[in-house]
């Protein structure tokens, strides 16, 4: 087993149209895809629309590590998801 201390960075600006970033760690993205993970923040607010957005960002983070946990990750699992005020719409 590698380890390396070089993350994979993005720049980019905010732009209204953005709903949320996704952080996490490589535990959730050995297993799950970026599209992948940002379908499973989508499929919580589908699934389970909370009344705020603290609650829905929760919900979503749920959803992202479960996935990663059913198709049997074995390192480290980090989710971290700003979400912005349109998030639940």
């Amino acid at each position: 087993m590698v380890v390396i201390a070089t993350p994979e960075l993005t720049c980019f600006r905010i732009q209204k149209e953005h709903d949320f970033i996704v952080l996490s760690s490589d535990g959730i993205f050995d297993k799950l895809s970026n599209k992948e993970a940002i379908q499973c923040c989508w499929n919580s607010t589908r699934d389970d629309l909370q009344e705020n957005v603290h609650k829905q960002s929760s919900l979503a983070v749920e959803y992202v590590l479960k996935n990663a946990l059913l198709r049997r990750t074995m390192d480290n699992v980090t989710v971290v998801l700003i979400a912005f005020a349109n998030f639940k719409h």
